[in-house]
């Protein structure tokens, strides 16, 4: 189906496409690591200490949206005309509880979800928000449900075809519930880079790039060594 922007976007939401976001809240935290968050964590924000935080606590009915981005200004453009053939490529992090949840490539087993600012990635280019509907379950039990992902996405299992920031947003809007179906145009490169043709080229790219990545901190530690 084609894109269509919720009709009761959250606030901002209509930012114009192309330009950079806020700062992010925080880099993340290891997985499974609830004594090593990182100062601000929103899986940590919340205290049932008082008898109304825990009414809060218990509340169902949250909305949840997924913010789509470009991945940069260039491909802003090639999307609007790759839409018309559902291969656009595309950027997406899912907004609950006043927090977009994303995930990202990283060399260690840390987690690789993180989370910033709604529609305030300091890299990609907002476009537009989609909205997902409300997510039946309770605050408490969507933050089990974000917990449990950081520790089932570390950062080390990125796929840029089979593992990575949309296939993350299509299992945790399915996990949260939502009765929306998850926008296939926001995954069309991604369907197609599966088909039986497209996933060999991808894989070996996949892992030129990793060997590259890995071989630059030794090749710029012997520079240094050099020196």
């Amino acid at each position: 189906s084609s894109p269509r922007a919720c009709s009761h976007a959250p606030e901002g939401a209509e930012g114009e496409g192309g330009r950079r976001g806020g700062m992010s809240r925080s880099a993340g935290r290891p997985r499974g690591g609830s004594d090593a968050a990182a100062v601000g964590d929103p899986l940590l924000s919340h205290s049932s200490g008082s008898y109304g935080e825990g009414i809060d606590s218990l509340q169902r009915r949250h909305k949840v949206w997924l913010n789509v981005y470009d991945i940069s200004e260039s491909t802003s453009r090639l999307n609007t005309m790759l839409l018309k053939v559902n291969l656009g490529a595309f950027h997406c992090g899912v907004e609950v509880l006043g927090d977009e949840w994303f995930f990202a490539w990283g060399e260690t087993d840390y987690t690789g979800v993180l989370w910033n600012e709604p529609r305030g990635h300091q890299v990609h280019f907002f476009r537009q928000t989609v909205c997902m509907g409300e997510s039946p379950l309770s605050e408490s039990e969507i933050r089990q449900v974000l917990e449990r992902v950081m520790d089932d996405w570390p950062a080390n299992s990125y796929h840029p075809i089979h593992k990575n920031c949309v296939t993350f947003a299509e299992e945790l809007t399915r996990e949260l519930g939502v009765p929306t179906p998850f926008p296939r145009w926001v995954a069309g490169a991604i369907d197609a880079g599966k088909c039986c043709l497209c996933s060999p080229i991808a894989n070996f790219a996949w892992r030129v790039i990793q060997w590259q990545r890995r071989r630059r901190p030794d090749e710029q530690q012997h520079y240094l060594d050099a020196r």
